[in-house]
């Protein structure tokens, strides 16, 4: 498990190069099928991951937000998101994650988030806790109305954000959004914010979060509350420091389409 770790946390930092060396208000950005930005720094980084794969582990596969090898027949499966947060990344603004995650029949065994910007990597091991930079992290104890929850400000397909939003207002939440949910995941994972809502069905998005998450001593669940696979599309996440995940899924569940 060591050398999948360290190689996730070298190409965490190819990534963050990658990243950086592109990052300026106003890059070059096209606009994909779901209206989300794409920039050259995700399509190298992307590709960059498909290569190392390739070459270090023939026999594992790559999903990426923006190209994947072949996926279907697969035991391990290295599940990546070059760039979450790409809209604040075109913006100029420094809340966006590099994400990785290593999947092993569909469960997530290994998970490296890392932020050029403050030179943050995260990383997580099943059965081995969750460090930043090396130090160990944990959820927080807090429950509503005093912790901090992040909230989707974008419409997705499966939940009325604007209703969510609302609702979760009406009942004391204090909510905000960085437009990024690994980056919020990862504010749950060391203690910062209480927990964070999630409705798409992208696993890119939140494999690595799962692992990083729990081991730090969280809960990552679906929508309904459930576990869920990490090698095919998902139900959208909960993840929380566990204190307050029932309330989290019941807010969130209730505003499903």
């Amino acid at each position: 498990m060591d050398a999948y770790l360290e190689f996730a946390k070298n190409l965490a930092l190819q990534a963050g190069d990658v990243m950086l060396e592109h990052f300026k208000p106003g890059i070059e950005r096209e606009i994909k099928s779901d209206a989300t930005p794409v920039t050259i720094a995700d399509t190298t980084i992307n590709k960059m991951v498909i290569d190392a794969v390739s070459q270090k582990f023939p026999d594992h596969s790559v999903m990426g937000e923006e190209e994947s090898s072949d996926v279907t027949t697969t035991e391990y499966l290295w599940v990546c998101d070059p760039i979450d947060g790409t809209i604040p990344y075109t913006l100029g603004i420094p809340t966006s994650l590099f994400s990785i995650a290593l999947v092993h029949n569909g469960e997530s065994i290994v998970g490296v988030l890392y932020d050029p910007y403050t030179k943050r990597m995260f990383t997580a091991v099943k059965g081995g806790g969750a460090q930043l930079n090396g130090e160990t992290i944990r959820v927080n104890n807090e429950v509503a109305p005093k912790g901090y929850v992040t909230l989707p400000t974008m419409q997705y397909g499966m939940t009325d954000t604007a209703s969510l939003v609302a609702d979760a207002m009406s009942t004391g939440i204090r909510s905000f959004s960085l437009c990024c949910i690994t980056y919020e995941a990862m504010l749950v994972a060391s203690g910062q914010i209480t927990g964070s809502v999630f409705p798409g069905k992208t696993p890119w998005d939140i494999a690595a979060v799962k692992v990083v998450v729990e081991e730090a001593g969280g809960i990552v669940t679906d929508l309904y509350g459930n576990d869920q696979t990490y090698d095919r599309p998902i139900n959208g996440a909960v993840a929380s420091n566990g204190q307050m995940h029932d309330e989290l899924v019941a807010l969130a569940s209730k505003h499903i389409k």
